[in-house]
């Protein structure tokens, strides 16, 4: 039937179109003729408006050519086309179906012969035009040849004599075509008939057929039933739920062998009792049992107990924790005639449910809160505070070298102190107190009702007998001691984390001022708002090294006397040593002492200087890439960096992945870096020194005491520090300093340079001393190490120095 309405319409919407097309033949012709018409009188008359009225009889025909060609293109514009058929007096109804008619059979034998008439007869009407042209531009001179103008009229009427059989061929053409189509619905209607009467028949011969089968399906689903019904019984009695069914009159109809089990009661027995005779219980449970509801579930609803469950009372008085689940029994009318009730026995899941959310709540090893259930703690007592006023303090307590007694002796050592300073300060707290781990060695306390003297001072008792305790463990004695941190919870402390930081800061605080004491927390103490500031450098320094937002800057260190006549990998011309800056959002440079000591406190110097030695080895290489003479570059290394036994590796790994040979990067290490690590540095001196790369001794002179050790460490160069070189031409004592720093140096083969170089007078001195080199704002600023220019190093003005100097 579908096939029959989609093929009927589809012949419909054809023969649509295809009269549509025939209107437009005969509209075309009509205008034809009437351009022919108005060109004779034109050509006679000579006035503009019968030109005019000719133009506009053959933009009829030239709209129907417009839409032929664009619906011929390889890309055609279906609105460009509409237009053309609009111009060519078409009703706007019918173009949607010449287009599609035209772009679906243009190439087929339905639309093909009507085509090739079209494309003939707009070629004549071209020539029309033109004819109508020519005849407009001589009459237009104002002395039109008549001879000339009356041949060209003899010309018009001969492509109009040869217009008419193509018009014919159109119609005739299109008309062929309607009575195929009109053939074709008759034919395809016809076949579509017998198919539904074919269609029927077979329809009632599968009704038929369908009759017995579902007779012979009846006497199955009966025995099928039977069975189901048999196997309903056998899960219901092998499942570990207990199932029992009553009546509408609460009766028992039906227990499976778990309900037995549960109850105590047989089958035999319970049958025909009532449900609450049966299922035994007191008051409180039977009042939040669905045995309390039984009605609402035969009026339909399913209904489950209390998920913590109710106390069954089995036969014989034992008790057992069950979930109950209820729903009504319905006929196939779907009238509840009875109820189930599914009951589970959960006393064990019970027990298993608290121990975990005891587990959840506190720490395994000393049984106290832990962080999780500290923080829910602290936020209902923020919010008390906030609602109510109650006052509330708040403990952070961190073990001082609780390291030390873990490294010597163990964990196990380390454990059997946690759970004794667990003890022990809960000993001290009040009973309304809250103590937890908030892990390792850290402790948080929650005071309620206590002002911040009262909780210092009980802050201070805890850190007294803590520091009073000797642990002993395989032999040893440990003294133990603690660093507190003290606040009181007020309007400022909005969240948990505000709470926790600030009593982390104040501990920190504490250790910071000498460890073992005990610190209370005020928001505008210099030292809280001095680590405050350095907490939120971390969390810009992060950033930064995840974004790549530093520059490198490089100051030069140039020699004060002539320059050797042959240079060694330890003088070359060029040498620069590297500086960090931060770049800030708005594109400023922030200097290093505004972020380093932050990076230092919080352990990030490694990666900065991993950063500042993977970046120089880039812009070498790229520097290398424009042809210029590369320079040394010398990088600082970090005292934390000096303990990385990783270092190396990895500087070795940078030099050869951009192909950069050792001697172009040297290092530099502070006096107190190296001394402080002395054994690390040493090592890391000799890794480097084998890599080809020159080593400085930073801030030298900064503790005298360090002459001692330069015999241990495998360096190149001095750098005297520059408190002693500011003043060197005015200070006598730093004239001498320098002067001891610089001969120690020459008799031991060690370069030296001086830092901080800032007036004339003070390269003069260096000069007369015999320090190699001088560095600072005097001798160049830093500048970025692609800016700088290509013949820096050695000039007139450090010979002139030296001339002098020695002179």
């Amino acid at each position: 039937m579908t096939l029959m309405v989609m093929v009927s319409m589809a012949s419909i919407s054809t023969l649509s179109a295809l009269r549509a097309y025939v209107n437009g033949e005969g509209r075309w012709s009509k205008a034809e003729s009437q351009a022919i018409a108005e060109l004779r009188r034109y050509s006679v008359s000579g006035a503009e408006t019968d030109y005019e009225k000719f133009r506009n009889q053959l933009n009829v025909p030239l709209g129907d050519r417009s839409a032929r060609l664009q619906l011929r293109s390889p890309d055609p514009n279906t609105e460009l086309a509409r237009e053309g058929f609009l111009a060519g007096h078409n009703d706007p109804a019918d173009i949607p179906g010449m287009i599609l008619l035209f772009r679906l059979f243009s190439s087929s034998s339905i639309m093909a012969p009507s085509i090739h008439y079209w494309t003939h007869g707009d070629a004549l009407i071209m020539q029309l035009g033109d004819i109508g042209k020519r005849i407009h531009e001589e009459i237009i001179t104002g002395h039109p040849d008549a001879t000339y103008v009356e041949s060209l009229v003899d010309a018009a009427e001969r492509v109009h004599i040869r217009l008419a059989p193509l018009e014919e061929g159109f119609s005739a053409a299109l008309g062929a075509v309607s009575r195929r189509v009109t053939h074709l619905l008759l034919t395809v209607l016809s076949l579509c008939g017998i198919a539904l009467v074919c269609l029927g028949i077979a329809i009632v011969r599968g009704v038929l057929r369908r009759n017995e089968r579902m007779t012979a399906a009846l006497r199955v689903s009966q025995e099928l039933v039977y069975i189901e019904q048999e196997r309903s019984h056998v899960t219901l009695g092998s499942i570990a739920d207990a199932v029992i069914s009553a009546d509408q009159d609460r009766r028992i109809t039906y227990m499976n062998g778990a309900a037995e089990r549960l109850t105590l009661w047989s089958q035999t027995e319970a049958l025909g009792r009532c449900l609450t005779d049966v299922l035994s219980m007191d008051e409180e449970s039977r009042n939040r049992s669905v045995l309390g509801i039984l009605e609402s579930i035969l009026e339909g609803d399913d209904l489950s107990g209390p998920a913590a469950g109710v106390v069954l009372h089995r036969r014989g008085g034992a008790e057992v924790v069950i979930h109950e689940r209820a729903a009504p029994i319905r006929d196939r009318h779907g009238h509840a005639i009875g109820i189930v009730l599914v009951l589970r026995d959960i006393t064990h899941e019970r027990a298993l449910t608290a121990r975990l959310e005891h587990q959840a709540a506190h720490d395994p090893l000393t049984g106290l809160k832990n962080r999780r259930e500290f923080e829910a703690r602290l936020t209902a007592a923020i919010e008390d505070h906030r609602t109510r006023g109650t006052e509330y303090a708040l403990l952070y307590l961190d073990l001082d070298q609780f390291k030390v007694i873990n490294d010597t002796c163990g964990h196990a050592a380390g454990d059997g102190l946690i759970r004794k300073i667990a003890w022990l300060i809960n000993d001290q707290l009040r009973s309304t107190d809250v103590l937890a781990r908030l892990g390792g060695d850290e402790f948080g306390a929650l005071l309620r009702d206590i002002r911040g003297d009262d909780a210092v001072a009980l802050a201070d008792g805890i850190r007294r007998r803590i520091a009073e305790l000797r642990y002993v463990w395989d032999n040893r004695i440990f003294a133990v001691n603690s660093s507190i941190g003290v606040i009181v919870i007020d309007d400022t402390l909005a969240a948990v984390g505000d709470a926790l930081s600030a009593a982390d800061q104040a501990c920190y605080l504490a250790k910071d001022n000498g460890r073992n004491r005990v610190q209370l927390y005020r928001p505008d103490d210099q030292q809280v708002k001095t680590r405050h500031g350095e907490m939120r450098w971390v969390e810009r320094l992060n950033v930064a090294l995840d974004s790549g937002s530093f520059v490198l800057v490089a100051q030069e260190i140039r020699p004060i006397g002539p320059p050797p006549e042959i240079c060694t990998r330890h003088s070359p011309v060029l040498r620069f040593e590297l500086l960090l800056r931060m770049v800030a959002p708005d594109g400023t440079w922030i200097p290093p002492m505004a972020f380093i000591p932050a990076a230092e406190r919080y352990g990030l110097m490694p990666r900065v200087d991993r950063w500042v030695i993977a970046q120089a080895c880039r812009e070498l290489a790229a520097l290398r890439s424009t042809g210029r003479r590369l320079p040394v570059c010398m990088i600082n290394l970090s005292g934390a960096s000096v303990s990385d036994p990783s270092l190396a590796d990895y500087i070795s790994s940078c030099l050869r992945q951009y192909s950069l040979p050792g001697p172009q990067i040297g290092f530099e290490l502070t006096e107190t870096a190296a001394i402080g690590n002395l054994a690390s540095a040493s090592q890391l001196m000799t890794r480097l020194r084998g890599l080809g790369s020159p080593i400085a001794l930073d801030d030298f002179g900064s503790g005298m005491s360090s002459f001692s050790y330069l015999k241990a460490l495998p360096i190149d160069f001095l750098k005297i520090d520059g408190a002693f070189v500011r003043n060197v031409a005015t200070d006598p004592v730093d004239r001498a300093v320098v002067e001891a720093i610089q001969r120690i140096g020459h008799v031991m083969g060690i370069q030296t340079i001086a830092e901080s170089v800032e007036n004339e007078e003070a390269l003069h001195a260096l000069a007369a001393i015999g320090v190699d080199y001088a560095q600072g704002m005097h001798v160049a600023r830093a500048a970025v190490l692609g800016e700088i220019p290509h013949d820096m190093g050695y000039d007139s003005v450090a010979l002139a120095v030296l001339r002098q100097g020695q002179g």
